[in-house]
């Protein structure tokens, strides 16, 4: 069995082969173990323009992107938690210094992952951000 990422890195360079994709304004997102797949494959792919991560983990069954934040140097990343989910909420506390281009937003109640889009503020606010970032 590979890496968790080797579908969704499989899945971004059968993208990025569509000629209606524009490789420069493209951005991988992912809730949960997704947010860690997401970063780590973002981290190891510098074209990779974006990554929106919600919910991360320091270590989510052993996927761990903490060491590999550098490796965005500028590009952006945005880390949603919750309050409320103790573990994601302190991970992205932990990686958010760690990225040149890092930015944070933390709900107070909205649960851990997927369930966070319950709140209609975030498909907005993860779209506006997508919008102005790529």
């Amino acid at each position: 069995m590979g890496f968790p990422g080797d579908d969704a890195r499989a899945a971004w360079e059968a993208l990025l082969a569509r000629p209606e994709v524009d490789p420069q304004r493209t951005a991988l997102v992912g809730a949960s173990l997704g947010a860690n797949v997401a970063l780590i494959v973002g981290a190891n792919n510098p074209s990779v323009a974006a990554v929106a991560a919600l919910s991360p983990g320091d270590d989510f069954q052993g996927l761990q992107p903490g060491g590999l934040l550098s490796n965005f140097s500028g590009r952006p990343v945005y880390l949603i938690a919750s309050q409320d989910d103790a573990y994601s909420y302190a991970s992205a506390q932990h990686m958010a210094p760690r990225l040149a281009a890092g930015e944070t937003f933390y709900y107070s109640n909205a649960g851990h992952g997927m369930a966070m889009f319950a709140n209609p503020d975030l498909s907005t606010r993860l779209l506006s951000w997508l919008a102005v970032k790529i």
